[in-house]
């Protein structure tokens, strides 16, 4: 009998021990999520432009991302003409328990200024066991007084990105796309260091063409928070120096009334040279292109190119309690042999 107590006690403990373990497996989770406007059946895409002091590396990371969802969604969508608005970045330690189940908003404050009287979104975290996360897209819109809401629902995988809804204003023929993205890995004991540091570069990829090794801020304090200070060294440097931008403040940003579409130099073309030009360029209250400093190189063929597609741009000025003020801006400009 006592034997038999024993076994009942070992396994109960066994099995108590099992789910324990099992609670406590964790994920890192990172969501991006960037914001388009879309209208007409063009194929062009205006890069962003930076108004606040912003590093470099957060820059490129943020141009890199626009244009893999560009080349994506353009060949899905029947409207080809994405002007890359912002994106955001949110991550978080995770159980594989039922935690997150009553969800938890993680995008709230990306409607666009000109749709805050009539829409509000938000994007919630709604269910997560690994590999998968389930994500809703909440939308309220006014109608006729009251309120009309709707959601929709999307499931990724590690690794996965998808469209997840949109606004879409149909007398203007414009509307705006939200996508998101996730990657997540598994927290074990077994985990290294540089397997850590490997899963961020394949994050960072953004899954195609291995692109530059791009570590964000947030990315340096998951490895120093899981691995500690000692292995923020097995990091590579950033392959360019972070710069700092003027700033002057605005309550509303400029915006490029037109694509920035520049000529690629024979001689760059020869050479088989990319690269992103980021050029500091000062936008005055009338909307003009005043003064132009470069604040990334890559060679000058492709710096002068560059220079030569922004001086004729024409810009939406910045506004500062309600009038147009002179700002500077970071404009990246890319060069992609096809």
């Amino acid at each position: 009998m006592r034997q038999t107590i024993l076994l009942v006690l070992m396994i109960f403990s066994l099995g108590f021990s099992s789910c324990q373990d099992k609670k406590e497996t964790k994920s890192l989770v990172f969501v991006d999520l960037t914001l388009f406007e879309v209208k007409g059946n063009g194929s062009s895409l205006n890069f962003p432009a930076f108004s606040q002091t912003i590093s470099l590396d957060e820059m490129m990371r943020e141009v890199d991302m626009a244009d893999y969802y560009h080349r994506k969604l353009s060949k899905l969508y029947e409207f080809k003409d994405f002007t890359y608005v912002k994106s955001g970045g949110w991550s978080a330690l995770l159980r594989d328990t039922d935690e997150i189940n009553n969800g938890v908003p993680i995008f709230s404050e990306y409607v666009p200024e000109d749709y805050r009287d009539r829409y509000e979104a938000e994007i919630v975290f709604s269910d997560y066991h690994y590999p998968t996360g389930e994500f809703v897209f909440r939308i309220a819109k006014d109608d006729n007084g009251g309120k009309k809401v709707r959601h929709q629902k999307v499931e990724l995988k590690n690794g996965q990105s998808a469209s997840i809804g949109a606004l879409y204003d149909a007398r203007r023929n414009r509307g705006f796309l939200y996508v998101i993205s996730m990657s997540a890995i598994e927290i074990t004991p077994e985990l290294t260091a540089d397997q850590f540091i490997d899963f961020l570069k394949e994050k960072n990829s953004l899954w195609e063409n291995g692109k530059k090794e791009m570590f964000s801020l947030d990315d340096r304090e998951w490895v120093k928070k899981l691995f500690g200070e000692e292995a923020l060294k097995k990091l590579p440097k950033p392959a360019w120096n972070t710069g700092k931008a003027k700033f002057i403040p605005y309550d509303v940003p400029p915006r490029p009334k037109d694509p920035v579409r520049p000529e690629y130099p024979e001689s760059a073309r020869k050479d088989s040279l990319e690269g992103v030009v980021v050029l500091q360029i000062f936008v005055s209250e009338s909307g003009k292109t005043k003064e132009i400093n470069i604040l990334r190189s890559v060679r000058e063929d492709l710096d002068q190119a560059a220079v030569r597609a922004i001086q004729n741009i024409s810009w939406k000025p910045a506004e500062s309690k309600g009038k147009p003020v002179g700002v500077w801006v970071s404009v990246p400009v890319k060069f992609q042999l096809k």
